[in-house]
């Protein structure tokens, strides 16, 4: 079967290229912050937060004798999927869920900031010119 890819996959692409060693990703602080594939976490273990950066991993696994399971279905039929995967290296996952938790102390190698005409309301675009300064573009 076929794998449908969307506009938000390219995180996923980086990191089953292995380009990615570490993710840390700021929240939208008025959202649910969890804005992620709970499947890509590693052994289905969803993690929330509320207001306390919290840290996971992220481990993209392979099966092509089962499907998938559901985020309802039975831990057991998850735990077969899991057993019975191919797993990928861990990534080191953090999520930072309000803007007073953001804190750069120079130690980034890249930063993305995705700018989605399905999600971004053009008002927002100003954001961008302010991302730029502090970064290198290549």
């Amino acid at each position: 079967m076929p794998i449908k890819v969307s506009i938000g996959d390219y995180l996923l692409f980086a990191i089953a290229y292995r380009w990615i060693s570490h993710l840390t990703y700021c929240a939208n602080p008025k959202s649910s912050k969890d804005d992620f594939l709970w499947s890509t976490i590693k052994d289905f273990k969803e993690v929330h937060t509320e207001d306390d950066p919290v840290l996971s991993e992220i481990q993209l696994l392979y099966n092509p004798n089962m499907k998938s399971p559901q985020r309802n279905a039975p831990w057991t039929v998850k735990e077969t999927y899991i057993k019975s995967s191919k797993k990928e290296p861990e990534v080191s996952f953090l999520i930072i869920p309000t803007i007073e938790d953001v804190k750069y102390d120079g130690d980034f190698d890249f930063a993305v900031l995705a700018q989605s005409p399905n999600y971004t309301p053009t008002s927002t675009d100003f954001i961008l010119d302010v991302f730029r300064e502090y970064i290198v573009e290549e």
